[in-house]
């Protein structure tokens, strides 16, 4: 017996209307949640994701919220707060200021890398700048679906 586990866009319209119209049922005959048919369909969206198809369902499932929501951001919460991560704390270019404007920037750093001020040197700048830490959290929690 050969399983297959390609899944074409088509086929995942066809099991979200399927869904919607309560065609697609439990195994017990009984119908699907909203919750579930959300969970499915969040499912295939992110299998197409993984496949690198673009593929977005015409029908959106909503369940109640819960007072534990494992997912509290939507698809599109997670890429703006992925795209804003890449510039927190990030700093303007030691070159691009004035020396008063630096002088407010190496007190900041200071603070940021826990130094006197007078320690702070223009390398530091970039140490500041290079700091994956945030952007790496939210890419993993993302992909993880923590």
């Amino acid at each position: 017996m050969t399983v297959s586990t390609g899944i074409t866009p088509d086929q995942a319209d066809r099991a979200i209307e399927a869904l919607a119209t309560d065609e697609f049922r439990r195994r017990d005959g009984d119908r699907y949640s909203e919750g579930s048919k959300r969970k499915i369909s969040n499912a295939l969206v992110t299998w197409f994701e993984f496949r690198g198809v673009e593929w977005e369902p015409e029908i959106a499932f909503r369940d109640e919220p819960s007072e534990n929501n494992s997912d509290p951001f939507t698809r599109e919460e997670v890429r703006l707060l992925y795209e804003t991560s890449l510039t927190y704390k990030s700093i303007p270019k030691y070159n691009d200021l004035t020396p008063d404007e630096r002088d407010r920037w190496y007190a900041y750093l200071a603070q940021e890398l826990g130094k006197p001020k007078a320690d702070v040197r223009p390398v530091d700048w970039d140490k500041v700048n290079e700091n994956w830490k945030i952007p790496s959290l939210i890419a993993t929690v993302k992909a993880a679906a923590w």
